[in-house]
């Protein structure tokens, strides 16, 4: 859907939940709300573990983003030993897919593993990392979620590859009266959009779920309104199996 089809479908439901008390949302608010929408939609289907269904796999494949850090352009971590550090990108939410390769060995697989797992294990020579199986990758201590640690068995390293999956791109509704003093999203100018809109590059098939989110979030400030709450629940249980 495009984004004003996305907002004309947002408003019919929202009508239908909230009947004479909905409100009349602006393009900026209803740009808003999609965006937000998309990022849990997004995060939900992370979270749950994206490769676990295809359809999902597939709507969320723009995200996508294939790295490549040669050592070159790693540092080292002082207190791990054969341990080397990257940053990763600000808007990478997941990395999937990691791999390294050494001067003998052109694929080694990666292993996340936490800091508990790693101080039961380091020296134990069945489970610590050997070029033959796995090498092991650690969240980083002084950049929380941007930094990993990729620790080696001692082997010379070339590079570490990782797919990472980005943060999407927000979705603008076009509308001419947008002004310089509107602000923007995730840095992207709302009078950037008085003539174009910027659409929702997801597959298609999670569009209505992203609407679905977008107006949950719109009438999430009834929290009282308990039989909303079920019918939500069952609403998107229902377009995410269609």
């Amino acid at each position: 859907m495009l984004a004003a089809q996305m907002k004309y479908e947002g408003e019919i439901l929202y009508a239908s939940i909230a009947s004479d008390a909905a409100p009349g949302y602006t393009n900026k608010e209803w740009s808003t709300l999609l965006t937000a929408g998309q990022e849990k939609v997004v995060k939900d289907i992370v979270d749950k573990g994206f490769d676990k269904e295809e359809k999902y796999r597939k709507a969320i494949s723009p995200l996508y983003l294939p790295v490549i850090v040669l050592v070159a352009a790693m540092g080292s971590d002082a207190n791990i030993t054969n341990g080397k550090t990257t940053t990763i990108a600000a808007n990478v939410l997941r990395t999937t897919m990691e791999r390294c390769s050494t001067a003998t060995t052109a694929l080694i697989s990666v292993k996340p593993i936490s800091h508990d797992y790693y101080t039961a294990n380091i020296k134990n020579p069945h489970k610590k990392p050997d070029i033959n199986y796995t090498f092991w990758r650690l969240q980083g201590f002084d950049t929380p979620n941007k930094q990993h640690i990729i620790i080696t068995d001692g082997s010379i390293l070339v590079d570490y590859k990782y797919v990472g999956i980005t943060k999407p791109e927000p979705i603008i509704i076009e509308d001419s009266t947008y002004v310089a003093g509107d602000g923007s999203i995730d840095g992207i100018a709302f009078s950037a959009h008085t003539a174009t809109p910027l659409e929702c590059t997801l597959g298609t098939f999670i569009h209505r779920w992203i609407v679905q989110e977008a107006v949950n979030i719109a009438f999430a400030s009834d929290k009282d309104t308990v039989g909303y709450q079920i019918s939500n629940a069952e609403n998107i249980e229902n377009i995410k199996n269609n």
